[in-house]
């Protein structure tokens, strides 16, 4: 049935208005269930079958009655009204709320993630931390299958070491460019501070130098090595050669007096040449002549006084 609210119209016979009132007023009493009609005023209200619920006619469309208007029910399908109202009595359980809540139980997931930010299980993270060490862990020497003579060999530059340990002839390096050496380099507090040692690639003894970076400098390289070695021979008379090619020489002896001039040979000839000889008699204070040298040799000096009275005589000798 199709009606027009608009009807009945004045110039319409007494027949055809008697049709229309009626069917105006069925349509009211019915609520109009989705029934085409013209003439709709604003406010008017419909029961939409199709939607399964009230609907209030706006001037333009059909809206839903609950937006504009709130029924109070005392109670709903045998539910009082507070249970509609209050979501953890209607759910059974308490809800999680998705800005952020904590569990009281466990949460089972169903499946390990597959999106970048989906939640892990337990399973997962298990296995994915199953090949890697624990924070606090120890190995063996022999289980470490990097331990840096297989890191870092280049030809890098001294100076700016991006690992701790390098082989390298750089013109940076403690003799300059073409000697190749060994280079292990610390940090402390980024790259301002750091220090090297670096042991010279050769047969043989090799030099060793060391040197340090303060706030951003550094200093030069210092030879901590031996050289030659340190060589002495410790008694009454004895030497002590000290480290490095042509390094100083410090010698020491005893003698006992028997000639005005008297010869007396070092425990080790000087390679080079003795520059001084220091000498001290051990004598009665009474005599007034002392010890001196008139002639000094690599191998020997001459002490000589104007008489020949006997007495130990202790020297110290330097040379090269």
């Amino acid at each position: 049935m199709s009606v027009d609210f608009t009807k009945p119209i004045a110039t319409a016979d007494r027949a055809q208005n008697l049709t229309d009132t009626k069917d105006t007023l069925v349509a009211v009493a019915k609520q109009r269930p989705d029934l085409a009609a013209g003439g709709i005023a604003a406010d008017m209200i419909r029961w939409s079958s199709g939607a399964s619920k009230w609907e209030i006619f706006n001037g333009s469309a059909w809206v839903d009655l609950a937006s504009t208007f709130a029924i109070n029910v005392s109670s709903f399908n045998g539910q009082a009204a507070s249970y509609y109202t209050n979501i953890t009595a209607r759910l059974g359980y308490t809800p999680v709320d998705k800005a952020g809540d904590t569990m009281t139980g466990p949460l089972v997931l169903n499946a390990d993630p597959s999106a970048t930010l989906g939640a892990a299980t337990k399973g997962y993270v298990d296995t994915g931390l199953s090949g890697k060490a624990a924070a606090a862990h120890t190995h063996a020497w022999s289980a470490i299958t990097s331990r840096m003579y297989g890191d870092g060999t280049d030809t890098g530059d001294p100076n700016t070491p991006t690992e701790p340990f390098m082989v390298t002839n750089h013109a940076n390096g403690p003799l300059g460019a073409g000697t190749y050496f060994y280079i292990w380099t610390g940090w402390h507090g980024g790259t301002s501070y750091m220090a090297q040692v670096a042991v010279q690639i050769v047969s043989g003894a090799a030099l060793t130098y060391a040197r340090n970076k303060n706030a951003g400098a550094w200093y030069p390289w210092v030879r901590c090595d031996l050289g030659e070695g340190l060589t002495r021979s410790i008694g009454a008379s004895g030497y002590l050669k000290l480290p490095g090619a042509g390094g100083l020489i410090l010698q020491w002896g005893r003698f006992t007096r028997t000639a005005a001039d008297q010869g007396v040979s070092f425990p080790l000839a000087f390679p080079n040449a003795a520059l001084s000889v220091v000498q001290t008699d051990m004598r009665n204070a009474a005599l007034n002549d002392n010890s001196r040298t008139t002639a000094l040799y690599p191998s020997y000096f001459i002490s000589s006084r104007a008489d020949t009275v006997s007495f130990d005589v202790l020297y110290q000798a330097i040379g090269y």
